[in-house]
């Protein structure tokens, strides 16, 4: 891949910041709006969360698949399977996002004698994809080790404690705690946001060490021979 696309995918990291303080400016109008008694209101508030899950997923996508490309390219083949797999996981969880309805657990589902495979899914795959994105920042840490990025160590390390908060929430609500989770994902989220910041910095440097690599590399010789 050519290093001018793994620096596109550091900058529209940052672009994904600024995508999401706006709608996440007005998803908190509307939900004021929602606590004011303004009809529609929480109606407009899941509209707008469906929005930004939307235009965020092909950003979150080509930075996934950049930071495999810059880690293929330095010689560390370690982010293909799940850079793949939370890929893939995230377009799962986009369906029952766009869904919205309320699913039981998959142990209401058992008792109630309604297991579907939409609704196992539903259940599933947001878990798998905090553990698949807990498996990219082993990888992460992995590839810092190799090629001695202090950053991209940092990153791994970041993301892990952000993706074992989410993991902490997700096994509270499971447990029928709806306050714990929140207090969870409050501490979660700006430690993955300074988690993102690092892996688009790491993208643009990185961008930066392989256009650099690539023009000390000693041309091809031709031979002059007829």
């Amino acid at each position: 891949m050519p290093a001018g696309l793994v620096r596109i995918g550091g900058i529209l990291a940052f672009v994904m910041i600024l995508i999401c303080l706006f709608l996440g400016f007005l998803v908190a109008v509307m939900a004021f709006g929602g606590l004011s008694g303004r009809s529609g209101a929480l109606n407009d508030v899941r509209s707008m969360l469906v929005l930004m899950y939307v235009v965020c997923l092909p950003i979150v996508a080509f930075v996934l698949w950049t930071t495999k490309a810059l880690f293929d390219a330095s010689g560390y083949r370690g982010a293909g399977p799940p850079v793949a797999v939370l890929i893939f996981l995230l377009v799962i969880n986009l369906i029952h996002i766009l869904d919205s309805g309320y699913h039981p657990t998959v142990m209401d589902m058992w008792e109630m004698g309604l297991v579907t495979f939409y609704g196992v899914l539903s259940e599933v795959c947001p878990p798998l994809a905090v553990l698949s994105w807990m498996w990219l920042s082993v990888r992460a840490v992995g590839f810092g080790m190799r090629s001695r990025s202090r950053l991209w160590q940092v990153t791994g390390c970041i993301y892990l404690i952000g993706m074992a908060l989410l993991a902490a929430a997700m096994v509270s609500m499971s447990l029928g705690d709806n306050l714990k989770p929140i207090e969870l994902v409050t501490y979660a989220v700006p430690v993955l946001l300074v988690g993102w910041i690092c892996h688009g910095i790491g993208l643009i440097l990185g961008a930066r060490r392989l256009d650099r690599a690539r023009s000390q590399a000693p041309a091809p010789h031709v031979s002059t021979a007829t």
